[in-house]
């Protein structure tokens, strides 16, 4: 298994931020694209990135991740 990241080593962009902190919120991808005026693919492709570069398996170990639950 991977190593997982802490949430000292997670480094998010402004947007990123925004996008987690409503999934934190129990936001789905279309109210956090209709939030933030992106479209629900862009909002996706954010969360891919974000998946893909510290190895997270979905939403709730990204929320816990980058908000220092883990």
């Amino acid at each position: 298994m991977a190593p997982q990241p802490s949430a000292n080593a997670v480094h998010l962009s402004p947007r990123q931020h925004q996008i987690v902190y409503l999934l934190a919120e129990g936001k789905s991808g279309k109210e956090i694209a209709s939030a933030l005026g992106l479209s629900p693919a862009t909002v996706r492709t954010y969360l891919q990135r974000l998946y893909r570069r510290y190895g997270l398996q979905g939403r709730t170990h990204a929320v816990a991740v980058t908000l220092g639950a883990v």
